[in-house]
């Protein structure tokens, strides 16, 4: 290359480069970036502050190194509509999205003022039965919600459940970051693709990179409670690879064999968080709702059981009937 011609590459190549996210002070339309929340790999996250309203806001934007990729700004954009879909105490509500700013891409949601289950569990490393299942109640609501829309989260972990407090309600939770979720049109068929989400918090399909419906979830959740009632994963691994092999061929100690907390858990629950941590997808409970049915039977007192103990025998059984009938029409077929 002719040196004349040296500076003049090198300023195309600097004009050409992503745009560096923006610092604190910058004024996006109607917002002002106050300060950085947090940093993910994709994303992240400002307190920002509406300049007419001065109202106080999170502000998730896209990377400008994934801006530029149709497909990645699809998946940012794809996790906006979603929980716009889906009205729920136990989501965060977004309000606004901005697809076309300059270098940059963005979206508008509630400002949350508390910690993650991660933060709670780097204080605590255990959490007390009845706080757990308390907290992962509200999770499997949510998650029930999302699913009967069509949407696999692919990610539930501690990082991405948020504790607050709510009208005097303590550890009040809302899940986060759809950015690696799943979507169905149908709600009935299982959907594949890449293989994305959190390595220890994986289903074995997922591992595997095999198709994942909304029990991929159930695993998944089953992993953080194993983790919030031992203050330990299901696996000890001494590397990724071991990892893996584990969550494909063995089964996890039940969470009462290897507790922290000298607190009896009760065999009800040991059963429920081994049943979604099954490697085969039909051993485990087949929705968030059966989780969240089983769990208020656990956490209740005994007079109420009767009622949900009711419930929870016609959700199995139409579930069984269900089957049966897929089964049925695929024999006649």
């Amino acid at each position: 290359m002719s040196d004349d011609l040296g500076p003049w590459m090198e300023g195309l190549a600097d004009a050409n480069a992503p745009a560096a996210l923006p610092d604190p002070g910058t004024v996006l339309g109607t917002y002002k970036l106050i300060e950085v929340l947090r940093d993910g790999g994709m994303a992240r996250i400002y307190t920002a502050e509406h300049t007419g309203l001065a109202r106080r806001v999170a502000l998730k934007m896209l990377a400008p190194q994934y801006a530029a990729d149709a497909k990645m700004r699809q998946r940012f954009f794809s996790e906006a509509r979603a929980v716009n879909r889906v009205e729920h105490e136990h989501l965060v509500s977004i309000t606004d999205f901005v697809e076309d700013s300059g270098p940059y891409r963005y979206y508008i949601m509630e400002l949350l003022k508390g910690e993650t289950l991660r933060d709670r569990l780097t204080a605590l490393r255990v959490l007390p039965m009845q706080r757990a299942v308390a907290i992962m109640g509200q999770v499997a609501d949510a998650l029930a919600a999302i699913h009967e829309a069509g949407i696999v989260h692919c990610d539930v972990k501690p990082d991405n459940v948020f504790l607050s407090e709510r009208a005097g309600q303590r550890d009040f939770a809302k899940l986060l970051d759809f950015g690696v979720a799943k979507f169905e049109e149908s709600g009935a068929a299982p959907i594949s693709g890449e293989v994305l989400g959190t390595p220890a918090y994986m289903s074995p399909e997922q591992v595997a990179s095999k198709d994942v419906d909304y029990r991929s979830d159930v695993y998944s959740f089953g992993v953080v409670l194993y983790e919030l009632l031992t203050g330990k994963l299901p696996f000890a691994a001494a590397s990724p690879d071991d990892l893996a092999v584990k969550q494909l061929s063995i089964a996890p100690p039940a969470p009462s064999k290897t507790a922290l907390l000298p607190e009896r858990i009760p065999e009800a629950l040991d059963t429920l968080v081994l049943q979604c941590l099954a490697r085969d997808v039909d051993a485990r409970p087949q929705s968030m709702q059966e989780v969240l049915l089983r769990l208020r039977m656990i956490s209740h007192p005994t007079g109420v059981w009767t009622a949900m103990a009711s419930r929870l025998r016609d959700l199995v059984a139409t579930r069984r009937r269900l089957v049966l009938g897929a089964a049925a029409a695929g024999a006649v077929l």
